[in-house]
Parts: C-alpha cells; sequence; structure tokens
C-alpha cells in the first residue's frame, strides 16, 4: 500500500546554496526493540527539528563526503578495480531481476516517458518513490557529519536513501544507500562517498560501548541505479589502501577513516 503525503514527516535544509528535501516515515514498531534501531528513530526525529550543526554544513571549510572520489583511474586501472572488488567479494554485485530498488528506478523512468517529460528523472523523484513505495524505507536525504576542533577536519554529507530490514533470522540490518544513475560503470569512483556516510552514522547508532550483541544489528553500504545494486561494508577503504597506493590515488578521506 503506498502512504499518503501526511503520513510522511517533511524539512527543507539549504546548505551551500544547494536545496536538500530531508523527508521520513515512521519506523514499523517491531524494529524499535532494537537499541540501534531506537537511536535511528530518535536521530531522524531531531534532525526533523532542526537540532543538529547546521552551521557546519554551510561552513566552506569543511569538507563534504561527496567530494571524496577515486580518482585517477585510467580505464585499464578502473576496470581492474571493479572486476577485482567483485570477484574478491568486497563487493557484491546484486542484479535487477534479484533487487527490488532498480525495479523502482526503472519504474520511475517509465512513468517519465509516459508522461512525455522531455527529461530524465533526477535524484528526487527517484528518492521520493523509493520512500513511499518501498516498506523498508525510513529516510531521504539524511544529514550526517564527524566534528573535529580543526574545520578541515570536519566532514558533512547527506545519506540518499537509509532503509532498516529485518531478516529471516530475526538479524536486522541498516542500509545506506545512495542513487548512481551511471553505476554501472562507475560505481569504484563512489566507494569512499557512501563509506564515510556509514562511517558517520556508524559512530552514532552502533558505538562500540553497545549494550546491544553486535551481531543482531548490521549496517551495510549500496550503490544503486535501475540495472544493478553494489553492496559493501563500511571499512572497504582500509581494504584497498594498498592498491589504491599503489595506482598513487591521493586519499582525502584517510584522516576521516576513524
Amino acid at each position: 500500500m503506498t502512504l499518503l503525503e501526511d503520513e510522511i514527516g517533511h524539512r527543507r535544509f539549504n546548505h551551500r546554496n544547494l536545496q536538500y528535501d530531508f523527508t521520513y516515515k515512521e519506523i514499523q514498531k517491531p524494529l524499535l526493540e532494537h537499541a540501534s534501531v531506537r537511536r535511528l528513530y530518535r536521530y531522524i526525529q531531531l534532525i526533523e527539528q532542526g537540532k543538529f550543526p547546521n552551521a557546519l554544513f554551510d561552513n566552506p571549510a569543511v569538507p563534504r563526503a561527496s567530494m571524496m572520489k577515486i580518482r585517477g583511474l585510467d580505464k585499464s586501472q578502473k576496470n581492474f578495480l571493479q572486476s577485482y572488488v567483485v570477484e574478491h567479494r568486497l563487493v557484491e554485485r546484486v542484479p535487477a531481476e534479484k533487487a527490488e530498488i532498480p525495479g523502482l528506478v526503472q519504474d520511475v523512468f517509465k512513468n517519465f516517458k509516459e508522461m512525455s517529460f522531455q527529461k530524465i528523472p533526477d535524484h528526487a523523484p527517484v528518492l521520493k518513490s523509493i520512500l513511499l513505495r518501498h516498506p523498508n524505507s525510513v529516510a531521504i536525504e539524511l544529514p550526517v557529519w564527524k566534528v573535529n576542533e580543526v574545520k578541515t577536519r570536519c566532514l558533512t554529507g547527506h545519506v540518499d536513501l537509509v532503509q532498516v530490514e529485518r531478516k529471516n533470522d530475526g538479524k536486522v540490518e541498516i542500509k545506506i544507500l545512495d542513487y548512481k544513475p551511471e553505476g554501472e560503470n562507475r560505481f569504484i569512483f563512489c566507494l569512499p562517498q557512501i563509506a564515510l556516510y556509514a562511517k558517520m552514522l556508524r559512530a552514532k547508532l552502533l558505538p562500540e560501548q553497545s549494550d546491544e550483541a553486535p551481531e543482531n544489528v548490521t549496517m551495510n553500504c549500496y550503490i544503486f541505479d535501475k540495472k544493478a545494486m553494489w553492496k559493501f561494508q563500511h571499512d572497504i577503504l582500509e581494504k584497498l589502501d594498498d592498491k589504491l597506493a599503489r595506482y598513487q590515488v591521493p586519499r582525502e578521506w584517510a584522516p576521516f577513516l576513524n
């Protein structure tokens, strides 16, 4: 059943002259028995109330996670790395026929074509459609941040999509998802951005001193487009560091890994 507009919450933020439509849904009550999911619920409520370091997001001295890319690869290096991470199971490619999200993206493209819109859908309609239609979706354009006394060591970002899913074994997965229209050919470049989103959110939802058994709740990263999804963990940058160093890739994300 599709949710009505008045069944979701919304707040618009303007950060560095860019507009972000933070929108969220209620988290299913059975999931709230998990401490980390309750933290996520409280986190979302605080964002909706504007209780977060908003000025940090407007400070030009503070880097954004979206600036963190794997750069400087030639075509052969890019192709090798993309094959390497899949073959060594650092990244799992989930095709459209085995995942719901790419199909929902396809539906948005189909609707735009049927309505004769003279453009392809951008992030906003894609993310809003997934939020409304997918039961595990809880928020889009969710602000995340890391604070440091040195402004250049702070970090901010906006997570495209957050989902919470209960597995058949009773475990819960918090998903950090980012929409990249050209993911099939370019997902390797974007791994740092989404990994850093996950690290910032993990610090708030899955603290080291949690009373909850760590195996009850996991957090994974996903890049998706209309063809597939690419699943990986927040520590993929550490696992790839030797390879990236060999290619002399500038690793601007290094100060934010811990």
